[in-house]
């Protein structure tokens, strides 16, 4: 598998090269969603300007972990960020983009979605 760098906001991750995004790949990184993402790192520094706590936030499809990581890096009061996929590929690389990004709060969980969730009650600890 071939793996390409790429740059997002404040962060730098590792995706496998694959011609065309897919949803056949073992785990893609999809560039037209930057813009998503970008307003979802917007909206959250807003919320936790809001609330008087450090926050934590999930990602149950994590994929390359793009966007757990952008959380961790790009907001400030985010106290963990939980990156969680079912495929092993995607956390692995996940995991390696974490550490590629020097983050020591993010957590990868390797579950179904819906138990993931399930198991936190709507609070991530």
């Amino acid at each position: 598998m071939d793996i390409e760098t790429i740059n997002e906001g404040m962060v730098t991750i590792k995706i496998p090269k694959f011609e065309k995004v897919t949803a056949k790949a073992p785990v893609f990184y999809n560039p037209a969603m930057e813009l998503n993402r970008d307003l979802s790192v917007a909206a959250l520094t807003v919320y936790r300007g809001n609330v008087d706590r450090d926050i934590n936030v999930c990602d149950a499809f994590g994929g390359t972990g793009i966007r757990g990581i952008r959380y961790a890096k790009e907001i400030d009061g985010v106290e963990k960020a939980f990156i969680n996929d079912l495929n092993p590929i995607a956390v692995e690389f996940a995991e390696a983009n974490i550490k590629l990004n020097d983050l020591d709060r993010v957590v990868v969980c390797r579950e179904d979605a819906n138990i993931f969730l399930r198991k936190c009650k709507g609070r991530l600890m």
